[in-house]
């Protein structure tokens, strides 16, 4: 294994961080930006002065102390302090500070299709302030004969901007706070009347061009004789337009631990370089003058940036496009570059231009994929030698996908929960798929206008896409092919990775403390997961999710649980799994796909679970519900320890005989009902608890 690789210094078992002074300067400015985004809500202009008086500070005490190498401790405080106070500033200068009831937005993003609406991105036009006034969410009704506006329209409305709501079920999915992560405060539902496009502003012209360059290479990839899972897997892997993949395809690729493939990334951008690279070899003849090699770095980074621009710039791909481009700038003037240094500048730009980027799971992912590949791979990869040269290879492949699912698989953990168990296997395959199709896919976009050689390359290339994705979903179709229901909180991620670094530390250096140190990380790890398993034994928990137009109950007894609803409801379980799923996964049960459900009006039995269902009626061990209906009188429901009135029937009126209940639940939204005064003046004679579903969000019962 060479010591050194395009630059890049691995000679050193652990890093120095004498040679990553930008490392250095990273950790307090991340502390600042999570101080800034959790803690500290301070008006930016203040931070602002108090980095002022930090930055005098440090050339008093430069000015005073003499020579930096002398006073180091100092300084390094001075700087420690000067970035943090930076971060926290950034987080407050970002943060949105929206005017809700503005009228004008001008369009920052590009259309994608949902089942019934076109969505996309729009800033809110205020006047000229320093304060960032967020972006909304437009959506439009898809429509045939509806010209949608372009990136860079000013659009002007009387709708009201909405607020988007939080999660209203334990642990589920919090779109508002990704949203906010985004800048994005709101938004508004618009039909095809509903808005003025008064035309393009000066905003975003740049991000226009390259959405047209973007549709352009789409335009040529449909136009090719292939087939549609062959057109959706080159737009995706090409220009980073992933809306037209199969749920399927998408769902395989997840499950064999291959999706980052179809996430344009530093994979990617690595393909396109070693393209461009191999036609520059081709016409460069014996030219290595100084001048030639920043001619060609300079073309280089325009394509690259260019490529950048064509897929979103993403975190993954601003990511690697940043440390590409110290690449290739170092090569260019005969330098070498610290990667560790290379990889906290990329990240220091992007946080310096979004903080809340540091929130995006694929921020997270990409630099500690990146990391754990070039840290770990040149260490796991000299564990074994083969002398056949195929061998050796595949070794060196596989080296590279344990070391990134070493620094990742936390983060996966704690987001999707569920972990990959033959991703060594799929990435093997999908990896070298990959080489191959991005650059017959650039071929083939090069050579599109010769029609007759182009068609020869696409009827190639749509059997190369068949056979990947067929090996995919035969990688899914193995036993055991995912881990799934795993949950693990903060602190576990935080353990796990405590565990990694000092388990790393020992087999590097033998020292025997740093042993036991991870022995005992390993040992309050599994002693945490242990504890949380025996705090669901003996549980018996009854659960109403809130669901919008669905009745969703679940009742749920040690491991096991029963889910009822609505007959429409159970046929999605895909709505089932998004508002539950993460619950079900802390309490130890099991996904929808094996679990047992019924109809809400039917009538069944389930003596293992001690729960029968009738028509009006649910009895759960010693707990009585009643489903729009309340005609019992105290006598003959007294003998159940709880009593449950649930009404999701918008015009239920029998509220005659309501003081016999513990709880009343609605899951409709009769605040707005004729009779609410009505409704309120009779609950204020009960001492039963009140919850609205729609409102108040899902109600959770312990029995």
């Amino acid at each position: 294994m060479k010591s050194r690789i395009n630059g890049y210094n691995f000679n050193s078992p652990m890093f120095s961080f004498k040679e990553i002074p930008f490392v250095k300067l990273l950790l307090p400015f991340i502390l600042g930006i999570i101080s800034g985004i959790y803690f500290f809500h301070i008006a930016w202009y203040v931070l602002f002065i108090v980095l002022l008086g930090w930055l005098a500070l440090f050339v008093y005490s430069h000015k005073k102390w003499g020579k930096i190498h002398r006073r180091r401790t100092q300084l390094g405080g001075l700087l420690f302090a000067g970035f943090f106070v930076l971060g926290t500033m950034l987080v407050n200068f970002h943060r949105p500070q929206p005017k809700l009831n503005k009228s004008v937005f001008i369009l920052s993003g590009q259309w994608k299709a949902t089942n019934k609406y076109f969505k996309a991105e729009a800033l809110i036009e205020t006047e000229k302030s320093l304060f960032n006034p967020g972006k909304i969410l437009i959506y439009l009704p898809k429509d045939s004969l509806l010209a949608l506006p372009e990136i860079g329209d000013r659009i002007i409305t009387t709708k009201e901007i909405r607020t988007v709501a939080g999660p209203k079920n334990p642990y589920q999915f919090n779109y508002a706070d990704f949203l906010y992560q985004k800048g994005i405060v709101g938004s508004i539902y618009l039909k095809k009347d509903g808005y003025i496009n008064t035309g393009q502003s000066s905003r975003f012209r740049t991000k226009k061009k390259f959405n047209q360059l973007k549709l352009k290479l789409t335009q040529i990839i449909d136009k090719q004789p292939m087939s549609p899972e062959t057109k959706a897997l080159l737009q995706a892997l090409l220009v980073g337009e992933k809306s037209n993949l199969d749920p399927e395809i998408k769902r395989a690729y997840t499950s064999a631990g291959a999706m980052h493939i179809l996430a344009v990334s530093g994979l990617h951008v690595g393909i396109v370089l070693l393209f461009v690279n191999f036609f520059f070899k081709i016409f460069e003849f014996k030219k290595t003058g100084k001048r030639y090699r920043i001619i060609k770095s300079a073309i280089t980074l325009i394509i690259i940036w260019t490529f950048a621009g064509i897929t979103g710039f993403s975190p993954s791909i601003t990511r690697a496009t940043t440390m590409f481009t110290f690449l290739v700038v170092g090569s260019a003037l005969n330098r070498n570059a610290n990667i560790y240094n290379s990889l906290a500048i990329a990240a220091f730009v992007l946080l310096f231009y979004n903080p809340y980027t540091l929130l995006s799971v694929g921020f997270q992912l990409s630099f500690l994929a990146v990391f754990g590949i070039v840290y770990f791979q040149p260490k796991i990869v000299t564990l074994l030698y083969f002398k056949n040269i195929l061998l050796r290879k595949t070794w060196e492949l596989t080296a590279v996908s344990l070391s990134a699912q070493l620094t990742t698989f936390p983060i996966a953990l704690l987001y999707f929960h569920q972990f990959p168990v033959y991703f060594i296997f799929s990435n093997i395959v999908v990896i070298p798929f990959a080489f191959i199709i991005v650059i017959s896919g650039l071929t083939l976009i090069l050579i599109s206008p010769f029609q007759l050689v182009s068609g020869y390359l696409a009827y190639a290339l749509d059997h190369v896409v068949h056979l990947l994705n067929y090996l995919v979903l035969k990688v899914e179709d193995l036993p055991y092919h995912k881990i799934g229901g795993v949950a693990i909180g903060n602190t576990e991620t935080i353990f796990i990775y405590l565990f990694i670094a000092l388990a790393a530390i020992f087999l590097i250096y033998k020292k025997v403390r740093f042993l036991i140190s991870s022995l005992l990380v390993l040992i309050l790890l599994v002693s945490l997961s242990l504890y949380k398993k025996t705090g669901n034994i003996n549980r018996n928990k009854l659960t109403f999710y809130s669901i919008y137009n669905h009745t969703a109950i679940d009742f749920a007894q040690n491991n096991k649980h029963i889910f009822v609803g609505d007959s429409l409801l159970l046929n999605q379980d895909s709505k089932i799994s998004f508002n539950c799923k993460n619950h079900w996964n802390v309490l130890g049960l099991s996904p929808i796909e094996n679990t047992p459900k019924a109809t809400l009006g039917t009538s069944s039995e389930y003596p293992e679970m001690d729960l029968i269902l009738t028509k009006n009626h649910l009895l759960y061990k010693y707990t009585l519900i009643c489903v729009n209906h309340s005609s019992h009188d105290l006598n003959s429901v007294q003998h159940f320890k709880t009593r449950i009135l649930f009404v999701n029937n918008y015009f239920f009126k029998s509220w005659n005989k309501i003081e016999q209940y513990d709880y009343i639940l609605l899951n409709n939204n009769l605040f707005n009902y004729k009779d609410t005064t009505l409704l309120n003046s009779i609950l204020e004679k009960t001492n039963a608890s009140f919850h609205n579903l729609n409102s108040g969000g899902s109600f959770s019962y312990e029995l």
